[in-house]
């Protein structure tokens, strides 16, 4: 499977296989619900998100965020140290 892991019909084999020792072998089936079931409390859930109303303006969904997010404009640039003895 990790050689074409979109691979519908290497899947299904798969599937096929692990069934077949399932019934054939009740410790691997045991075995097999137990990786099934830590694997399956890993997936952190998925998300749902929903914007409704009027006009928000701008909208960005996702997750896991990185770094600034702009929508058009220039980030702003911080202001040049003044100094010593200028009025502001």
């Amino acid at each position: 499977m990790s050689a074409a892991p979109h691979d519908p019909d290497r899947a299904w084999a798969l599937a096929v296989a692990l069934a077949e020792r399932a019934l054939a072998e009740p410790n691997f089936e045991e075995s097999l619900r137990t990786w099934h079931d830590t694997v399956k409390a890993l997936h952190t859930g998925d998300v749902h998100n929903t914007v409704s109303g009027g006009s928000q303006g701008a909208v960005i969904q996702g997750r896991d965020f990185s770094g600034p997010v702009t929508f058009g404009s220039p980030l702003p640039q911080p202001r040049p140290p003044t100094t010593g003895g200028e009025a502001s």
